[in-house]
């Protein structure tokens, strides 16, 4: 094996909007990473694999677009957190897997909303 690919889970940093970020969390992840790259494999780090806090989902998530800005800044905190220890990165796993179950179908995290309900 020479890669590894895992998620860096949004909401165990920021638990609250404007928080700063949970030491031991972020402490978490770098242990990790560094474990991947001692294992001399390349760590893969998806940014959004449908997970985000409560309080983004709150706020209607991604479905806002005054709120792409604010994921936007936590992508940039990731790579200046833990941009050091990984060069590749997924920001969104599977969006048209997303796309599909908010849209169409109804499903996770669109609040039951959807064109198939």
């Amino acid at each position: 094996m020479t890669s590894f690919r895992l998620s860096i889970e949004w909401s165990r940093l920021e638990k609250n909007q404007g928080d700063t970020w949970d030491p031991a969390s972020i402490a978490v992840y770098r242990d990790m990473l560094t474990y991947i790259k001692f294992k001399k494999m390349t760590p893969i780090v998806t940014i959004y694999h449908f997970t985000f806090p409560l309080w983004f989902f709150d706020m209607d998530h991604f479905l806002q677009s005054s709120n792409i800005p604010i994921f936007s800044q936590m992508c940039g905190r990731m790579a200046s957190t833990f941009g050091d220890l990984t060069d590749l990165w997924a920001t969104h796993n599977e969006p048209q897997g997303q796309a599909i179950n908010m849209f169409f179908m109804g499903n996770f995290p669109n609040k039951g909303t959807g064109l198939a309900k």
